[in-house]
């Protein structure tokens, strides 16, 4: 399937057009247009994006609103791609990126280096307190499956909401999931 296709989906029994947007190691996902805007239909494997449905905090408005529809098949906002366009998201993430790669490079080990890092972001003026807790509520909820979890920090994996506040839609996964 190529991405852009336009496509059918069936949902308890209604038919939705889609765009196919692609796939990643654990998701295809699509978006469809609801009656309340569109969304992302994530037909997914991924251990986060149920650990987001089931156990996230969704009031802070850094983590991702995922819901669980059925049996990996999860529902999310559209989020729009993070570009230059929106400078305070792009200076977080910008900010983001060096944090982590800061963090990486001191510890190998998975966890030690998220641990580094968000306390390197609660340090950083350029971080802020809700984005900190983003982190550590997706940290704190990715480990229900397992301590080899690991924060990817890329604009393919970051988003921003109506408001160009930064979304943090797909930071994390677990190593393991990664060699099946």
């Amino acid at each position: 399937m190529q991405k852009g296709q336009k496509v059918v989906i069936k949902l308890d029994g209604n038919k939705y057009s889609a765009i196919y947007l692609g796939k990643g190691l654990f998701s295809k996902a699509y978006v469809i247009q609801t009656s309340n805007g569109p969304y992302v239909l994530l037909y997914s494997t991924d251990y986060i994006k149920e650990a987001l449905a089931l156990y996230a905090d969704k009031s802070n408005p850094h983590v991702p609103k995922i819901w669980r529809y059925d049996t990996n098949i999860y529902l999310m906002p559209y989020y729009r791609p993070l570009t230059l366009k929106y400078r305070v998201a792009w200076k977080e993430y910008r900010t983001l990126e060096k944090l982590w790669k800061r963090a990486k490079y001191k510890y190998i080990i998975g966890y030690q280096a998220i641990e580094e890092f968000i306390s390197l972001c609660k340090l950083s003026p350029h971080i802020s307190k809700n984005i900190v807790a983003a982190l550590q509520e997706i940290y704190d909820v990715s480990l229900n499956y397992g301590q080899d979890v690991m924060f990817e920090i890329q604009p393919r994996n970051l988003g921003v909401n109506n408001n160009g506040q930064l979304i943090l839609r797909d930071i994390c996964f677990v190593m393991s999931q990664t060699k099946r």
